[in-house]
């Protein structure tokens, strides 16, 4: 993951005065886990202010996001084992790996 804040895409954000950007997508590492869409301590004013700040400087706000995948430390798949995709024998099929762990698929 990226170490990515409120206050540095802000900074990010001003230093793009007079280029012709039009998205400004804020990437991996807002959310709490891969799978808990919900943001995360760094962005403690919510996801909302901040694409209000982006729509402000004229840009289009996007948000990276892998809706069908889930990290074995989110909320998620500790509360909700029956949504991931398993074998015939009833194992977790990996989705892929990356953030130092494999991910599951929904």
């Amino acid at each position: 993951m990226q170490d990515i804040s409120h206050p540095l895409l802000e900074h990010v954000l001003a230093g793009l005065d007079g280029l012709p950007y039009e998205v400004f997508q804020i990437d991996d590492d807002w959310q709490q886990a891969i799978g808990d869409w919900e943001p995360n301590a760094k962005f403690p004013a919510g996801m909302d202010a901040l694409a209000r700040r982006i729509r402000q400087a004229d840009r289009t706000p996007g948000i990276w996001w892998a809706p069908f995948i889930v990290s074995p430390h989110s909320r998620l798949f500790a509360e909700h084992p029956d949504w991931l995709l398993r074998d015939a024998q009833g194992n977790l099929v990996p989705a892929g790996f990356n953030w130092n762990a494999p991910f599951f698929a929904l």
